[in-house]
């Protein structure tokens, strides 16, 4: 009998985790940025910098450096960019009536858009961001089995016309630029994005990514977001450490 009152317990804490939780303000930065530009560096620092302040604040932040394809032909191949986050980039442009691309950009909560390396439009649009609560309650675990990463996730509600994002980020790293615009520079980069899925929204999913090569578990993280499929705006969010 105790023993069924203790599992009882363990099943009411587990769901108060979830759907006792308040729906608090997010703040979801996407950033676009290349190690073949050079006013993108400015731009990785301030979102750590910021990203920093905040946790040591206690406010919720997400940061994803996104890295994309279009100076790789201007001398030097980022090792980071990903076609993909280009063409997100674009999806990003024509939601939010931008005539072209550029970078260093930012997208906070998929609704404002401003130059990265920008510090007094950061915090102006971060605070205006910010006015509006989230949506969804979002639990997520990732744990590494074997040669894959196992992100399992709960959310309070489900919507068709909702997508989850999700994202395995490198949480610091350095890298040496041996040409173009960056050329003999040790650039330091910040919650890069190296593996990218979006799935349709569920109340609870199962989402298995290959090992990313050469990085360890200690220094990643999982991102995952909810996000409208045609206006963008994100309306939730959450981030999980990697266990083995």
């Amino acid at each position: 009998m105790i023993r069924v009152k203790l599992i009882l317990l363990v099943i009411a804490l587990t769901c108060t985790s979830l759907y006792g939780q308040k729906k608090m303000p997010i703040a979801v930065v996407e950033l676009f940025t290349s190690e073949g530009c050079s006013s993108c560096p400015a731009a990785d620092e301030l979102l750590k910098e910021i990203a920093t302040k905040r946790e040591n604040e206690g406010k919720p932040f997400i940061a994803l450096a996104f890295h994309v394809t279009y100076w790789n032909h201007l001398g030097w191949v980022d090792q980071y960019s990903n076609e993909a986050f280009t063409d997100r980039q674009k999806t990003y442009a024509s939601a939010l009536k931008q005539p072209q691309l550029y970078t260093p950009q930012a997208v906070i909560n998929g609704a404002h858009e401003f130059v990265g390396s920008n510090a007094m439009a950061f915090r102006d649009t971060l605070a205006k961001a910010e006015k509006r609560k989230s949506s969804y309650i979002i639990e997520a675990h990732a744990k590494q089995r074997g040669d894959s990463i196992e992100i399992e996730y709960l959310v309070d509600s489900e919507s068709k016309n909702q997508v989850m994002n999700i994202a395995i980020v490198e949480k610091n790293s350095e890298h040496n630029v041996t040409r173009g615009e960056n050329k003999n520079r040790t650039l330091k980069h910040f919650n890069v994005v190296r593996e990218f899925k979006t799935v349709n929204l569920k109340t609870k999913d199962v989402i298995m990514f290959a090992k990313v090569k050469d990085l360890p578990i200690t220094n990643m993280e999982v991102v995952l977001y909810v996000q409208h499929k045609k206006t963008m705006r994100i309306s939730g969010a959450a981030k999980t450490s990697v266990s083995e």
